[in-house]
């Protein structure tokens, strides 16, 4: 995939250049790109995750009933 510049500029970025300007950014619009990155990859994990169901007891597993059950929502 192609990055774009301006609508003015008609030109493609390559990923040579894009690498350089990414080198000469500034360090903290670098970082806030970075943070902008993980936030998507932790909000992008938590939309796939399953839930499952934890039995909670202070039984032993062989002595909980379906009755005795406390559901707890988890990310598998």
């Amino acid at each position: 995939m192609n990055q774009h510049k301006a609508d003015s500029e008609k030109e493609p970025i390559n990923s040579w250049k894009l690498y350089q300007r990414w080198c000469k950014m500034a360090d903290n619009t670098r970082e806030s790109w970075i943070a902008a990155g993980k936030s998507m990859q932790t909000f992008s994990t938590l939309a796939n995750a399953k839930i499952a169901e934890v039995v909670h007891s202070s039984k032993s597993p062989v002595e909980v009933s379906t009755v005795e059950r406390e559901k707890f929502i988890c990310l598998a």
